[in-house]
Parts: structure tokens; sequence; C-alpha cells
């Protein structure tokens, strides 16, 4: 009878021995598992700077020390702490909850996604808070026990029913890492009510139920990991197709850019062809004003040798007569024949001589109205100077008869042919010495005994050509002297000028000859233009 005692005895102790070698298995590997997840969350959390996993591990951290308090598994620790764990096992619980609805609130982004619900689980924050509290200060003996029971079911109830329903409304409104916080909750909360069913009876209390929670704990964890690892993944997909967009973005705003700058310069060409067309039509009005303005000194000029022809044939015709009424007579008088043949010879060449000089009015005036090729030639600068001098003045002479002024020419004759265009110098002379002679007459009209005086003078110098035009007027004040060649400026009343001349004249002295052209001037004195061109 007492052999199957014993060995009742002995089989009972030999599974119960099993039986513990497999709960310290199970206790083992849990915790093991906790601390490896722990510390690879913490890492991780700390190289990306992520709160998420931050509180994760600390999280982690927690449930391994709350599972090791509640199986005796610290009792290996100095036994101040240990009780202090125990005893205080309530306020653990708050604490792992207080950072589980931390790390629910931040995971879940419920500001975002429920804001109703983050306010609710900052609630809850600052309530477990107080509780925590208030069981430090006022829990004793009598009453340790019972309270830490209440608390840590409250604790827990709460934050496990908050979870659940903080996940779901936040997967339905369209965070999907949510579905692994739910799935995990919803795993643990079922692994505790079969542990609480076990405990009480209400099903057959075994070491699986035994290890429910645990169990349940470590598949929680599991579907936390993979929801902060979905989540990472989501986040980098959206920083991806963040790049990606500012990419495209970046694309298209250069595309913009080379678009709206060929639009820019096509509108430049545009515009500056426009500005091209303007600038050659005003040109044309300064050539036409200055041909205008020409218009009195040519017809004097012309008009001379007009008179010299007319006069001079008039002779001839008479010269013509008395030498046919001479042959008629019977008694012809051959030296008296031979005279009038002379002088009507004599007269004929004037009247050829004085035709070539309209005619070389005429082709100088044609020459000066029409466009200039800037084709270069060997002309002579002195008989230019001169003839646009007598021009300039005749004409200023037809406006005011009043006028008058000392011209004086002081021309090299050792200058001979300088390679110039005619009708583009013409232009630079007709310019300086309109200018001078307003000038001069400017100073007139306010000083009495003053004799006007324009002096212009050639000479070789060196391996270039000098031509200088000056005055004795008003001279030009220093402070607009750097403005006189800037297209546009004048000094002249409106009308009485376009502010083109010297522009032009600088441009043809300096762009089209390879010259120069300096003014040196003493204001109420007078000024002086110094053209410089090659030989």
């Amino acid at each position: 009878m007492t052999l199957p005692s014993l060995f009742v005895s002995v089989t009972a102790s030999s599974r119960l021995t099993r039986e513990v070698h497999y709960q310290d298995l199970v206790y083992g590997l849990f915790h093991g598992m906790l601390l490896i997840i722990a510390l690879y969350s913490l890492i991780l959390g700390i190289r990306l700077s992520d709160r998420d996993n931050l509180l994760y591990a600390i999280w982690l951290v927690l449930v391994a020390v709350l599972q090791a308090t509640n199986w005796s598994l610290l009792a290996e620790l100095p036994v101040s702490l240990f009780d202090v764990l125990k005893q205080n096992w309530g306020v653990t619980s708050g604490i792992f909850c207080i950072v589980h609805i931390l790390f629910t609130l931040s995971f879940l982004q419920t500001k975002t996604w429920a804001n109703g619900l983050h306010r609710l689980g900052i609630g809850l924050l600052v309530l477990f808070s107080v509780c925590c509290i208030l069981l430090l200060l006022f829990l004793n003996e009598g009453n340790r026990v019972a309270m830490n029971v209440v608390t840590t079911n409250l604790f827990t109830s709460s934050d496990g029913l908050f979870g659940l329903t903080a996940g779901l409304t936040v997967f339905f409104r369209g965070f999907k890492p949510a579905i692994f916080y739910s799935l995990g909750t919803l795993v643990l909360s079922m692994s505790l009510w079969l542990f609480l069913l076990s405990l009480y009876g209400g099903i057959t209390f075994t070491f699986w139920t035994l290890n429910c929670v645990l169990v349940g704990s470590a598949v929680e964890v599991f579907f936390f990991l993979l929801g902060l690892t979905y989540k990472i993944n989501l986040l980098k997909q959206r920083q991806e197709e963040a790049v990606r967009q500012q990419l495209q973005l970046s694309v298209e705003n250069q595309q913009l850019i080379e678009t709206q700058n060929r639009v820019l310069e096509e509108k430049v060409e545009q515009r500056t062809a426009e500005l091209k067309a303007s600038q050659a039509q005003l040109i044309q009005k300064e050539k036409l004003a200055s041909l205008g303005e020409l218009t009195a000194g040519i017809a004097h000029e012309i008009q001379n040798p007009l008179n010299f022809v007319n006069n001079l044939s008039e002779v001839s015709q008479e010269l013509v007569e008395e030498l046919e009424e001479e042959r008629r007579k019977e008694k012809r008088d051959e030296d008296l024949e031979t005279e009038l043949i002379s002088d009507l010879k004599e007269t004929l060449h004037k009247v050829t001589h004085h035709g070539k000089r309209a005619d070389s009015i005429v082709k100088g005036m044609l020459q000066h109205s029409r466009a200039s090729t800037g084709e270069k030639q060997p002309t002579d600068l002195n008989q230019l100077a001169d003839e646009y001098l007598r021009l300039a003045y005749q004409n200023l002479r037809a406006k005011d008869q009043s006028f008058t002024a000392d011209l004086r020419l002081k021309l090299d004759p050792a200058l001979g042919q300088v390679n110039i265009a005619p009708q583009d110098m013409g232009r630079v002379l007709l310019n300086l010495y309109n200018n001078a002679f307003y000038a001069v007459q400017e100073k007139a009209k306010g000083q009495e005994g003053y004799q006007p005086q324009v002096t212009v003078s050639t000479q070789a110098n060196g391996g270039k050509v000098e031509l200088r035009v000056a005055d004795n007027g008003t001279g030009i004040p220093q402070a607009i002297l750097d403005k006189i060649y800037q297209p546009f400026f004048t000094t002249k009343p409106t009308g009485e000028g376009t502010g083109l001349g010297l522009s032009l004249s600088y441009d043809i002295i300096t762009k089209g000859h390879g010259g120069t052209m300096e003014v040196e001037s003493r204001e109420g004195e007078g000024a002086e233009f110094v053209v410089s061109l090659p030989a």
C-alpha cells in the first residue's frame, strides 16, 4: 500500500521539478527577449532621435521589472529593494501604465488623429500620477494589499481600455500602424482575462493559464515592435516621397525658370530691336534736323556761284553778239575778234568754275543726307572743314542777320589726304560748329562790346591728325562735362536741341574712326573740342 503512495509522491515531485524548470525557461526567455528588444529600441531611438522607440524601451524595462516582481524573480536582490517593489506594487503598476499611455499618445499620434482621445489620455496621466502620489503618502500596513490590488486593477483596466479604443479609432481614421498596436493590446487584454478566469476558478488552472500573461505580453511586445517598424518605414516612405516631390518641384521650378528666361530673352530681344529702331529713327531725325539747319546756308552758298553763272552768261551772250556783229562788217578787225574770243573763253571758264562750285555744294549736301556706309576714303580734311564752317555760319546768319563772328582758319597745308568717311565727318564738323556758334551767340546777347570768335585748326601731329574747334563763348560748366556725350543730354532749351549731336559725333570719332574726342572748357571764357584721328 505504501509503494504506490511512494511512487505517486516521487512521480509528483518529478513532474513539479520539470514544471519548475519549464517555468524558469519561460521566464528566462521572456525577460531575455524584453531586454534585447529594449536595448535595440533604445539604440534606435537615440540614433534616430525617435521618441516612440525611447518610450518603448522604457516601457519594456518596466514590463520586465513588473513581471519579475510579480513572480518573485527579484528575490535575489537586497531585501530592502525587493520589499519596496513588492510593497508598492500599485505604484509600480501606475508608473508602468503612465509610461504605456505616454507611448500610446506618441505612437498613435492622437493629437493629430483623435484630439478628444488625446485630451482623455492626458487626463488619465494626471489621474494616475495623483493616485501614485497618494499611495506613497497614505499607504499603511493595514490596507496595503487591498489598495495595491484595487489600484493595480484600476490602472491596468483603464490603460487597456483606453489603449484599445485609441488604437481602433486612429486605425479607422487612416493611421495604418495603429492596427499592430490594437492587436497587441487586444491579445494582452485577452490573456489577462484568461488568467483572471483561471485564478478565480472560471477555467482550469494549468501551466498555460499560469503563463498566459507572459505569452500575451510577449505577443504585445512583438506587435508593438512590428508597429514601430511599420511606422518608421512609413515615415521613411513619406520622407522619400517628400524628397521626390521636392525634386519634382525643383525640376518644375527649373523648367519654369528656363521658360521665363526664354520669354524674358525674347522680350529683351524684342525691346532691343524696338530700341534700335527708335535709335535709328532718332539718328535719322538728327541727320535731317542738321540738314534742315543747313538749308539757309546752302541757299546762300549756292546763290553766289549761281549769280556768277547768270551774270557771266549774260556777259558771254553780249560778247557773242558783239563778235557776230564784227563778223558782218566788210572790214573786219581781226585784233578785235581775237580779243572778243579771248574774253569769251575767259568768261566761259569762270562759268564752268562757278558751276562746278555749285555742283560740289549740291553733291556734298546729298552725301550729308544720304545714309552713311561708313566706308572710308582719302579726303581733303582742310577743304571739308572750311566748307562746313561757311555753311554753318551762313545758316546762322540767315536766321539772325545781326549776328557776326570772326572766323579764323588755321589749316595745315601739309596735312594732305586723310582716310575718313566724309559724310560722317561732315556731321561731326557741323555739330561742333553749331555748338560753337550757339555758345558765342548766347554770350553776345548779354555782353556789349563782345566780339564772337570761332577758330578751326588742323595739324599733323606724328602719326595722328588733330582737328580743333575753339570758341570764346560761354564755355561748359565743370559739373556737366562728364555728361555731354550722353544720349539726349542737352543744355539747350526745349525744341532747340535733341541731345544726340555730341553723342553721335563721339561715336563716329571713337568707334567709327578709332580716334578720340576731348574737350577743354573754361566756364565763361570758352571751350575747345579736340578731335584726334589716325593719319
